[in-house]
């Protein structure tokens, strides 16, 4: 289970007649999702496979004995006749000679994520996740917790939001790794005038000392108003 926190390196999408969207949104669709980077995909090609599973009980109603054969018909559609209909064409077949126009109730198309990737589709939408987490990233999920659990203590502690900290920090390695690569993104979120990074803190260390879980460890944090 990936956290709300955690950044991810990217996601991929595929919109109905190739949209895109504009540089403004983009940093929004980031921002919101938090993910490093967006990109766009003409089709679902590689980053999922389409299969079409044939709905009898449509089928029955509309071509009667034909109806197996018709299923089997729609089992053989390939990726790319799935994706255009997805993206809102019409999907054919051959019977005596003639092209059959095929209906939504027809068939479901079902999506298999390619690899790793995380991937959910709704009509001519698609958009696949990559799961994947580097050392960069989890470092920085690490801080952004670290980050919400300092708000929190704030909070608690009855600070004003404009007012400022001395900050201390203590846990295991990576917590520590974390907490300096992404001391100045902590320092400016908590509006720490000072962070001291440990292995250990202890009670009186600041006016304001916890315990807490940051990725599954026990971290320590402290701080102090400062006037």
């Amino acid at each position: 289970k990936i956290r709300v926190r955690q950044p991810l390196r990217g996601v991929r999408a595929v919109l109905p007649g190739g949209r895109k969207l504009s540089g403004d949104m983009l940093e929004i669709v980031k921002d919101e999702l938090n993910v490093k980077d967006v990109g766009f995909l003409s089709s679902v090609d590689g980053i999922a496979t389409l299969t079409a599973r044939p709905n009898y009980r449509s089928l029955g109603g509309r071509f009667g004995k034909r109806t197996n054969d018709v299923a089997n018909m729609i089992r053989a559609l390939d990726q790319s006749a799935l994706s255009a209909w997805q993206a809102g064409e019409d999907l054919m077949i051959q019977m005596d000679g003639e092209k059959v126009s095929l209906e939504l109730g027809d068939l479901e198309v079902v999506q298999e994520a390619a690899g790793n990737l995380v991937v959910k589709g709704e009509g001519a939408y698609t958009v696949a996740l990559d799961p994947e987490l580097d050392a960069e990233l989890r470092a920085e999920g690490i801080a952004r917790e670290l980050v919400n659990r300092i708000q929190r203590l704030r909070r608690d502690a009855g600070l004003e939001i404009t007012d400022r900290i001395e900050l201390v920090t203590a846990g295991p390695n990576s917590i520590q790794e974390a907490a300096r690569a992404y001391e100045e993104f902590i320092s400016r979120e908590t509006l720490a005038v000072r962070v001291e990074i440990r292995d250990t803190v202890a009670e009186g260390d600041r006016d304001h000392v916890r315990s807490v879980d940051v990725d599954g460890l026990e971290t320590w944090i402290g701080l102090t108003a400062k006037g």
